[in-house]
């Protein structure tokens, strides 16, 4: 595994060519807007956040709303903790 350590204002054109060219990390750590960028770029993670949704007590709304845009597909795994 390698793993970067970029600063804050690198992660976003970084991850912006990343998704361009199908090309880069795996795994990116950014702000909830910056999945919005490149929804269709990105891999399902839908199993993943209901797992977790159903565990911790569920989602706070703001997360579904960046990162469920479709209201169907998770496109990005929230930061911090599920709703309880």
């Amino acid at each position: 595994m390698r793993v970067d350590s970029e600063s804050w204002e690198d992660v976003r054109p970084k991850a912006a060519v990343a998704a361009n060219t199908g090309a880069g990390p795996d795994i990116i750590l950014g702000t909830y807007d910056d999945a919005n960028l490149y929804p269709e770029k990105l891999v399902d993670v839908t199993d993943l956040c209901n797992y977790l949704g159903k565990k911790y007590g569920g989602w706070y709304p703001t997360c579904e709303l960046y990162l469920k845009p479709d209201g169907k597909r998770w496109i990005g795994v929230p930061l911090g903790r599920p709703a309880a």
